[in-house]
């Protein structure tokens, strides 16, 4: 296996601390580290990342890296604009823009294939979504702009939007209506999709949390610790519901880390549920589970039910895997 620590011989610009020295010195490239002259506060804010961002393409940096989601890379935007190429780490909740890797292992890819100069570089979107309209579950994308980024298909696409397919959502509901009534406990991840099948059960559920159905009372915006102490107060199956982020594919890792204690009771095989539209899964290459918490025995292909008995089979990349991919 490549690291970059064995192929680059290059200096690290960075700001000295938590902004990037401490990270660079973990990966063994302490002795490339050269701090830039702006001192960032503790802990850092937006101003920090603005003037950190402009002093080092001041410098001429040839790519910036930075760790964080949309309102990081919204932040480079005003920055930098388009005149220096970027590469995000995933690391938010809100990562839409497609100026991030598909997950941290990628980026690390990607960075090393631009650092041998087997990549050119293209145009991807920065996206900003209004913090209050997300929690409310009010979808209201925009482009910002756009930034300069290594071109690979590990850089994610930007989510798509589409408008909700009430016609194959009805079909989907009556599809697994019956196996949702065998359940006690029901728990239903984030997202559009899932949030039209809840209507359609009687429930009004916010796209942007986490809910659970025990027993008919519903539990609402969910965190991790809430539904852990929600199962282990009650008997019974558990059956998640479950939709990949549009144009993303992620199913399990991304700002969804609440669903983890369901997922870890339940079994792949028959006690989870995805669900998608067709246009809301096209193109995509697989499903994307990213977490460092065991899940148990994770199938390589599911099933995803994107009709009325219309099902389609994904293959699954999950934590553990991503040193396995391969670009198909």
């Amino acid at each position: 296996m490549r690291y970059i620590r064995d192929v680059f011989d290059g200096v690290i610009l960075a700001p000295s601390g938590e902004m990037g020295e401490l990270s660079i010195s973990r990966a063994g490239l302490a002795h490339r580290f050269r701090p830039i002259s702006y001192k960032p506060s503790y802990p850092s804010t937006k101003e920090d990342t603005i003037k950190s961002a402009k002093e080092m393409s001041e410098l001429g940096v040839d790519l910036l890296l930075f760790a964080g989601g949309d309102g990081t890379a919204k932040d480079l935007y005003e920055a930098v604009d388009a005149s220096l190429v970027v590469l995000g780490i995933p690391s938010g909740v809100k990562v839409f823009s497609s100026v991030f890797a598909e997950t941290p292992e990628d980026a690390g890819r990607v960075l090393l294939e631009f650092l041998e100069g087997s990549t050119e570089t293209t145009y991807g979107e920065v996206i900003d979504i209004s913090e209050l309209d997300y929690r409310r579950g009010v979808f209201s994308p925009r482009v910002v702009g756009t930034m300069k980024v290594p071109s690979s298909p590990l850089i994610q696409r930007g989510k798509d939007l589409p408008e909700i397919d009430e016609v194959v959502l009805d079909g989907i509901f009556r599809y697994i209506k019956d196996r949702v009534s065998n359940y006690e406990i029901v728990v239903l991840g984030p997202g559009r999709t899932v949030s039209y099948i809840a209507k359609k059960m009687g429930i009004e559920k916010n796209p942007a949390t986490v809910d659970a159905i025990v027993k008919g009372v519903v539990h609402r915006d969910v965190n991790y610790f809430q539904m852990r102490d929600i199962l282990d107060r009650t008997l019974g199956r558990v059956l998640v519901i479950l939709s990949p982020i549009g144009g993303t594919g992620f199913l399990l890792g991304r700002g969804n880390h609440q669903l983890i204690p369901a997922v870890r009771r339940a079994k792949w095989d028959e006690d989870i549920i995805v669900i998608s539209t067709p246009e809301k899964i096209r193109g995509l290459r697989s499903l994307i589970v990213d977490v460092d918490e065991f899940l148990g025995d994770i199938p390589s292909y599911i099933r995803v039910i994107t009709g009325y008995r219309d099902e389609k089979i994904m293959r699954v990349w999950f934590s553990g895997q991503y040193h396995e991919r391969t670009i198909d």
